[in-house]
């Protein structure tokens, strides 16, 4: 759960006042006490932002690693014995992501570090303008055969079952 910066102030000077965790977490209901020790801890420290990774895909590294590069680092990280965290840098990908590669690779064989094909993302179809004489013509047709439906559906039209095995045949025949 994330806290605001004014959440923890108030639960630290809180616990300023009361001298006790656990009366903390019950006058505010939160956090939990190991949290508030932690806030404790790092209460005289600067505050330090995360470290990001920043991976720009380029045609020398696109996202997904091509097949060379994955046998590669297995082949340097299993059966070289090298660190995966200094292949994983020297390579641009992390090492969860050899990890993922080996174990596909184990599974699969060399099949399995193939890149999977992935679906292209449509562009939206631009929509027809359709003129006036167009649009008088689709809806008489829709108009015509809304009439054609009507009429089949009419109690008084003949069901297959009445007709006899012979018209039904003499009806075949003739198509």
């Amino acid at each position: 759960m994330h806290f605001t910066e004014d959440q923890i102030a108030k639960a630290l000077e809180t616990f300023h006042d009361l001298k006790s965790a656990t009366k903390v977490v019950r006058k505010l209901g939160y956090p939990s006490t190991k949290q508030l020790y932690k806030w404790i801890k790092k209460e005289g420290q600067p505050h330090q932002e995360r470290k990001h990774h920043r991976i720009i895909n380029t045609p020398e590294h696109p996202p997904h690693a091509p097949f060379n590069v994955k046998l590669e680092a297995i082949r340097r990280c299993y059966e070289m014995g090298e660190p995966m965290i200094s292949v994983a840098k020297d390579i641009g990908y992390t090492y969860a992501s050899i990890y993922y590669w080996y174990q596909d690779y184990k599974k699969y064989g060399l099949m399995g570090l193939q890149n999977k094909p992935r679906p292209t993302k449509r562009k939206p179809e631009k929509e027809k303008d359709l003129s006036s004489e167009d649009a008088k013509a689709l809806n008489e047709k829709i108009r015509s055969l809304q009439l054609e439906v009507d009429i089949l559906k009419e109690e008084d039209a003949p069901k297959l079952v009445e007709i006899s095995a012979t018209k039904k045949k003499k009806v075949v025949s003739n198509l």
